[in-house]
């Protein structure tokens, strides 16, 4: 698909309503890469996706040729210029949807009451099907999905969800995301990370799981976290606030965090402060897709550190001569020794 710059080069696209009305992994995929590559259209995009699944009536019954010629002959006998701008307007969309629901052929009905009561649904059930967008070590990625939701997934981590996501908005999560999410309140937005479900509208916030904890951060709006299964664990998050979940604590009580520095990773800045050395190899492993091997005394090293789009090989010799501790890198391998606990 390209050069679409109006509504009715969507709705009268054959691939895009077969996407909308029938999704499947392939064609979600390439609808949300194409809005990632062309997000100047993504309110037409939206418009036309809306107009298209508002056209529902409940019946399985299919129109015979002759009652699709009336409903057509119905639909271009309203005189356009009896109506007023805004009519004509909505009246043009209209009647483009109905000539494509007429020319679809795929088992959709027709209804057609007036001028403002038709309706179109889908009689062939169709499989919903499980989409992963999964970014390796050292990548990251900025994800349109077909709800609109714009999602920065971090190195290493998995999206996952259904091929009908813009009707049931449920994902889960398997490493660090920030949503920032669509308004759309017939359909709540919720982020599956483990045992944490985080429950949104329209709003912004980040989510990061580690082998210790499920952290969510809430940057805008409103946000609930809860522990699945245990209704008495849920914590409504204001703007800046932040909670942690582990096994053994539970869900903690949130937090107001004053400098948002777990927010800079977004920006392609790493932020250590005070942090295990662990945890600050690990994060090296996956923003850099290398394998890091320690030796020496390093289980109690703390780290400090602020690295702002910088190469790995700044990153360590900044590391060695904070910490006492020597490194060698090699393609993707880094040999760090520690001479001794600090």
């Amino acid at each position: 698909m390209s050069n679409k710059k109006e509504l009715e080069d969507f709705l009268t696209d054959k691939e895009f309503r077969s996407w909308v009305l029938n999704p499947t992994p392939k064609s979600s995929l390439f609808w949300e890469k194409w809005l990632e590559a062309n997000p100047q259209y993504e309110k037409e995009v939206l418009r036309a996706r809306e107009l298209i699944l508002s056209l529902q009536y409940p019946s399985t019954s299919q129109p015979d040729e002759e009652e699709k010629d009336e409903i057509l002959k119905s639909i271009l006998q309203v005189p356009g210029n009896s109506l007023g701008t805004e009519q004509r307007r909505s009246f043009r969309y209209f009647r483009i949807a109905a000539s494509i629901v007429l020319a679809i052929g795929i088992g959709l009905l027709f209804y057609y009451k007036g001028f403002d009561n038709a309706t179109v649904v889908a009689s062939n059930q169709v499989e919903v099907q499980t989409i992963k967008r999964t970014n390796p070590k050292g990548r990251k990625s900025e994800i349109v999905l077909t709800d609109g939701t714009r999602v920065m997934l971090n190195s290493n981590s998995t999206l996952t969800y259904s091929s009908d996501f813009a009707q049931n908005r449920y994902i889960e999560l398997e490493g660090e995301a920030y949503f920032k999410v669509a308004k759309d309140p017939e359909h709540p937005f919720i982020v599956k990370s483990r045992q944490i479900e985080t429950r949104a509208l329209g709003t912004a916030f980040n989510v990061k799981t580690t082998e210790a904890s499920v952290d969510v951060l809430l940057t805008e709006g409103s946000v609930e976290v809860s522990v699945i299964d245990q209704k008495d664990q849920v914590i409504r998050l204001e703007p800046m606030q932040k909670t942690a979940y582990s096994v053994q604590k539970g869900l903690g009580a949130p937090s107001f965090q004053k400098d948002m520095t777990d927010m800079l990773w977004t920006r392609g800045i790493i932020f250590f402060k005070e942090t295990p050395i662990s945890e600050v190899l690990r994060t090296l492993e996956n923003w850099y897709d290398v394998q890091i091997d320690v030796s020496g005394g390093y289980e109690e090293v703390k780290y400090s550190g602020e690295f702002d789009n910088e190469y790995l090989s700044n990153v360590l010799q900044s590391m060695s001569q904070a910490l006492d501790m020597t490194y060698e890198l090699t393609g993707k391998n880094v040999k760090v020794k520690f001479n001794k606990s600090l």
